[in-house]
C-alpha cells in the first residue's frame, strides 16, 4: 500500500490552519503574556492602532490590556479576567463572554472563548467578531419595540392569530379592555372563543377575507356586541398568521338606527305635508273659482246693468264702462289661471291625460316654446294621488325647462307598459351636468324625486351639455299593500 506524501508536519499543518482562520486566536502563558497570535488577530490589531486593542500583540500582557480595551471596565473587564484566571487555575474547563470594545468610529462586539492550553497553565483565547449579529439583534429589538408601541398605541382592538390553528398569539391593551380577559387568558384562547358566530368566523378566516363589516363577538361576561373587522395576512417566523383589527360598532349602529328612524319619520312627515298641501291647494282653487269668480261675475252683470242705464249720448261714460269690462275680463282670466295652477280642474273632472294636454297648451302659449304631447289613451283612470303626483312633476319639469334650459322645443310623453306608468319630458336645450343634478340647491329636482318616491316611483335625470335634458319617471301601478 502506497503511503501518501505528507509535505508538512502535524504542527506545521495546525499552524497553517490556525493562521488561515478569520477568527482572532491568541495563546497566553500562565502569567497572561501573549506568546502567539494568528494573522487575523494581527490584522485586527493593526486596523485598531489608534485604540487600546493595538497593544494586544505578541509580548503584551493580555490581562492588563483587556482592562483598558473593553468599554464597561468595571464589569466586563473584571469578568474577563476572573474567567481567564479560573481557566488557567483549572477551576473552569472553558469560559465564554460577549463584550464590546473600542474601535475607531464605532463599537465592536466580540464573543471571547478561553480554554486551557499547554501543561504550564497557559490558555487559548479566541475572539469572534459578532458586531453584525449584535447590530441585527439591536435592529430587530428596535423594530419589535416600535411594533409594540404601535400595537399598544392603536385605539382599536388588535389581535395576532395563527392562521392554521386560530390560536391568539398577541393582543393589545385595547383588547383587554374590550373583552375583559387578561393577556394570559387570551394566549390560551382561539379566534372562535371570542366570536358569537364561530362557524362564520372560521369561514371568513379560511376565505382570507380582509374586511368584515359586521360580526357579533362575545365578552368574558357573555354579552354579545357588534364589531367591524379588518384582517391582514402574512408569514411570521415560518407560520402564516393574520392580524385582526376590531372595532366595537355598537354606538355607530345605534346612531344609524336612530338616523334611519328619523329619516322614516321625516319622510312620513313629508308625505303628510304633500297631501295636506294638495288638499289646501284644492280648497284654495275652489274658493278662488267659486267665491271670487262668482263675485266677479256679479260685478260684470252690475256693470252691464249700469251701461244700459247710461244715455246713448254719454259717450265718455260708455268708453269708461268698456274699459272696466276689459279689466273685469282680464281679472276673470287671471283668477281662472291661478285656480288652474293650484289644481287643474280637468285633473279631477277629465283625468290626467286631459289635464296634461290642457296644461301643455297653456304652457306653450305663455312661454312661446313649441310643446309636443304624446299620450296613450289607456292610461286613465288612475288613483287621485298618483295622478296628482305625475301632474305636479309635469308642471315642475316644464317650469325647469323655461328657467334653465334655453330650449326652443319640449316634448312630453306618457304611456303605460304592463303595470308601469312612464312619463318622459325632454328638451333641446343646453343640457344638465351631473354636478347640477347632485347640487344641494336643486330644490325643484329634489321635489320631483321626493314626489316620485312617495308613490314608489323613480326619477332618472340625464343630459349632456349642449344635448338637452331628459327627465324620466316610472311609477308602478300595482301598489300591493
Amino acid at each position: 500500500m502506497t503511503e501518501l506524501h505528507q509535505p508538512w508536519t502535524d504542527e506545521e499543518l495546525n499552524r497553517k490552519i490556525v493562521q488561515s482562520l478569520s477568527m482572532h486566536i491568541a495563546v497566553i502563558d500562565r502569567n497572561g503574556r501573549i506568546i502567539a497570535v494568528n494573522k487575523a488577530w494581527k490584522a485586527f490589531a493593526h486596523d485598531n492602532n489608534s485604540g487600546d486593542l493595538s497593544e494586544l500583540t505578541e509580548g503584551a500582557n493580555y490581562c492588563d490590556v483587556c482592562c483598558r480595551a473593553v468599554v464597561e471596565k468595571d464589569e466586563v473587564a473584571a469578568s474577563a479576567l476572573d474567567g481567564i484566571r479560573a481557566v488557567q487555575s483549572g477551576a473552569l474547563e472553558q469560559f465564554t463572554l460577549e463584550y464590546p470594545c473600542h474601535s475607531p468610529g464605532k463599537k465592536q462586539w466580540f464573543y471571547m472563548t478561553v480554554v486551557p492550553f499547554g501543561p504550564d497553565g497557559g490558555a487559548l483565547i479566541t475572539h469572534l467578531d459578532i458586531s453584525a449579529r449584535k447590530e441585527a439583534e439591536e435592529a430587530l429589538h428596535n423594530s419589535e419595540e416600535r411594533y409594540r408601541r404601535l400595537f399598544e398605541m392603536e385605539s382599536d382592538t388588535v389581535f395576532m392569530h395563527d392562521w392554521e390553528t386560530g390560536q391568539i398569539l398577541d393582543a393589545n391593551t385595547a383588547a383587554l379592555k374590550m373583552y375583559g380577559y387578561t393577556i394570559e387568558e387570551f394566549l390560551e384562547m382561539k379566534h372562535v372563543d371570542i366570536s358569537a358566530e364561530p362557524s362564520t368566523t372560521e369561514t371568513a378566516v379560511r376565505s382570507n377575507e380582509t374586511l368584515i363589516p359586521l360580526r357579533m363577538h362575545r365578552r368574558k361576561d357573555g354579552t354579545a356586541f357588534p364589531v367591524e373587522i379588518s384582517l391582514s395576512y402574512f408569514d411570521y417566523l415560518g407560520h402564516k398568521v393574520y392580524v385582526a383589527v376590531i372595532r366595537d360598532i355598537t354606538e355607530r349602529l345605534g346612531n344609524e338606527e336612530r338616523l334611519i328612524d328619523l329619516s322614516k319619520k321625516l319622510r312620513a312627515l313629508g308625505d303628510h305635508l304633500q297631501k295636506v298641501q294638495e288638499r289646501e291647494r284644492l280648497a284654495m282653487a275652489r274658493d278662488i273659482h267659486d267665491e271670487i269668480g262668482q263675485n266677479i261675475t256679479v260685478l260684470k252683470l252690475d256693470l252691464e246693468w249700469i251701461e244700459r242705464k247710461i244715455p246713448a249720448d254719454f259717450s265718455e261714460l260708455h268708453e269708461r264702462v268698456n274699459e272696466m269690462r276689459v279689466s273685469i275680463d282680464q281679472l276673470t282670466a287671471r283668477v281662472q289661471r291661478i285656480a288652474a295652477d293650484l289644481r287643474p280642474p280637468l285633473l279631477d273632472n277629465m283625468g290626467l291625460c286631459a289635464a296634461i294636454e290642457w296644461y301643455a297648451a297653456e304652457f306653450s302659449k305663455r312661454s312661446g316654446l313649441e310643446c309636443y304631447v304624446m299620450l296613450n289613451e289607456d292610461i286613465d283612470p288612475l288613483d287621485q294621488y298618483t295622478a296628482t303626483t305625475v301632474m305636479r312633476i309635469v308642471q315642475e319639469g316644464l317650469t325647469n325647462v323655461v328657467r334653465h334650459s334655453g330650449a326652443t322645443e319640449v316634448s312630453v310623453s306618457l304611456c303605460k307598459r304592463g303595470m308601469t306608468l312612464i312619463l318622459e319630458i325632454s328638451d333641446n336645450g343646453c343640457g344638465i351636468s351631473p354636478e347640477q343634478i347632485a347640487s344641494p340647491e336643486a330644490y325643484g329636482l329634489m321635489g320631483m324625486q321626493e314626489r316620485a318616491r312617495i308613490c314608489r316611483g323613480e326619477i332618472e335625470i340625464s343630459g349632456m351639455p349642449g344635448s338637452g335634458t331628459i327627465v324620466k319617471l316610472t311609477v308602478p301601478l300595482d301598489k300591493g299593500e
